[in-house]
Formats: C-alpha cells, sequence, structure tokens
C-alpha cells in the first residue's frame, strides 16, 4: 500500500487501537487496509471504500502492528 501523506485520505480507529487507512491510489481506485489485522478492500468509487473502512474498523479487534 502507498502510505505517501498525499494520498491517503482518511484513518478510521478499530476497536483496539488498530489503524484503518482510506487511500487513493495512483491507478484512479481507492483502498481501506486494516495496520492491525491486515485485511483490506479496494473500489474505483470511493463510498464504498469509506463504508467499508469505518464497517471493518468498528468491528476489528486486532491491535496495531509494530
Amino acid at each position: 500500500m502507498n502510505n505517501n501523506p498525499d494520498t491517503v485520505l482518511t484513518r478510521f480507529a478499530a476497536l483496539f487501537g488498530a489503524i484503518v487507512t482510506v487511500t487513493r491510489l495512483e491507478r484512479g481506485r481507492y483502498l481501506w487496509s486494516c495496520g492491525g489485522c491486515g485485511d483490506s478492500g479496494e473500489h474505483s468509487v470511493l463510498g464504498p471504500v469509506r463504508t467499508g473502512a469505518n464497517d471493518h474498523a468498528g468491528r476489528c479487534r486486532a491491535l496495531p502492528q509494530e
């Protein structure tokens, strides 16, 4: 995943502190990825990615990876 600050759109906090990040990819797609459990989702439209990230953050119990 590209963590360039210019492409990170938003972050959500998961239940135990892991961060779920929404990123705009160079190829015109959007990605959410969890910094705890590693789950992710990708779509060509931002809305479903933000919803997926928020939903995941609301149920993920992973701790942040060190």
